[in-house]
């Protein structure tokens, strides 16, 4: 049951552009958060890793069509990204994939028989006294 879960889960993880990696995991949750067109130089001060390493996973993305970048009309120094449709269909996919994968999950733990209790572990026995 629950490793079936896990199983369903790692097959959704797949599917998601980014997930293989924890740069990847970064930036996909920093663009899910509600604000639309984030400035990039808010992603590099968020994230524990150097600012080159985040270019080179966010550059993988963007090649990849799950991430597009534009820049400010007023100031050209600042960089935008935003998550593209194409990103959050995946992600669609994945949230529905987890949600059956739960459900079904949670369906069988119902029908399970459960574990016995354990006993409960006997006091220290002290030496000498």
């Amino acid at each position: 049951m629950f490793c079936d879960f896990i199983e369903e889960l790692q097959k959704a993880q797949s599917s998601v552009p980014g997930f293989d990696e924890e740069k990847g995991r970064t930036i996909v949750f920093w663009l899910m958060r509600p604000h639309g067109r984030r400035p990039l130089k808010d992603l590099y001060r968020s994230s524990r890793f150097s600012e080159p390493t985040m270019r080179t996973a966010l550059k993988r993305l963007v090649d990849q069509g799950f991430v597009s970048l534009s820049e400010d009309t007023d100031d050209q120094r600042q960089t935008f990204a935003q998550a593209t449709p194409k990103l959050l269909m995946a992600l669609d996919s994945y949230r529905a994939l987890f949600t059956r994968a739960l459900v079904t999950t949670d369906q069988s733990s119902e029908l399970a028989t459960p574990a016995p209790a354990m006993a409960r572990p006997r006091p220290i026995e002290r030496f000498g006294t």
